[in-house]
């Protein structure tokens, strides 16, 4: 009796290459560096047996020593190897003019975050010209329904891919509230757009639109506005400049895919 395709084990080993992927895995999630003594004891293997390979991973730049040289923290090059992808390249390219133009006239940043296990990743921001903004970091993950740019994502997904993406986000904290998600979601949906208070800063309106290419969402384009006593309370204007930009940059997207 044979194994079947999806049981079979590896012919192949690698340790070399289990021990560094080890070692990233553990540094991208960690909140703080791992000197090596640390990194050995978390991932069960001896300082002798890892020392030659986190050498490896700081010369080829995956890693480095913190700032106050107390260990280990990973770089952002697996990052941006990732973000040379043609799908990803593609929607840069198309993304980053209009997000340029929101920003001049909005005077409001904006970031640009796709979907990734449950979570939202920023790939992209503009910060504004004004004295006063908000901007959220490239590399920066949060919880999918604990964000607009996640919500926003979700809402415009087929049914099928919304119940996966239910039991990614299910294995995240904040604890997922179903009933929130679907009206949240719904909300998005028939408006176009989603207006949210942030969860993280008070006077500060995340208002966001999804990128679109066949029928469902890729990415989602999130301006943080941050409310100024100068300039009123009118947020119509951001809403819909995101509104066309999003569309503009949907548009591109889907000529660039033919």
């Amino acid at each position: 009796m044979t194994e079947s395709k999806g049981t079979q084990k590896p012919r192949y080993k690698a340790p070399a290459l289990a021990k560094g992927l080890e070692i990233l895995e553990l540094l991208a999630s960690a909140p703080r560096p791992f000197t090596l003594s640390g990194i050995s004891e978390r991932i069960e293997r001896s300082r002798s047996e890892i020392f030659r390979m986190v050498q490896d991973l700081e010369t080829l730049g995956y890693i480095r020593r913190s700032a106050s040289d107390d260990g280990y923290e990973i770089t952002n090059k697996l990052f941006t190897l990732g973000l040379e992808q043609p799908p990803v390249t593609t929607l840069l390219e198309a993304a980053l003019p209009e997000m340029r133009r929101f920003v001049l006239i909005a005077n409001q940043s904006c970031h640009l975050a796709i979907p990734f296990d449950g979570e939202i990743v920023v790939i992209a921001r503009i910060e504004g010209t004004g004295p006063v903004n908000f901007a959220v970091r490239v590399g920066h993950r949060q919880a999918m329904h604990h964000s607009n740019s996640g919500i926003i994502l979700y809402a415009h997904q087929p049914a099928d891919v919304q119940k996966a993406w239910v039991k990614e986000m299910e294995n995240l904290k904040p604890r997922l509230n179903r009933k929130s998600l679907a009206a949240k979601a719904e909300q998005a949906r028939k408006q176009g757009y989603l207006a949210r208070e942030s969860n993280f800063i008070r006077g500060v309106t995340d208002l966001g639109a999804p990128i679109m290419r066949g029928g469902r969402a890729i990415a989602s384009l999130t301006s943080p506005c941050v409310s100024r006593i100068d300039a009123g309370d009118d947020v119509g204007l951001p809403i819909e400049l995101i509104i066309e930009c999003a569309g503009a940059i949907s548009r591109e997207v889907s000529a660039a895919s033919g």
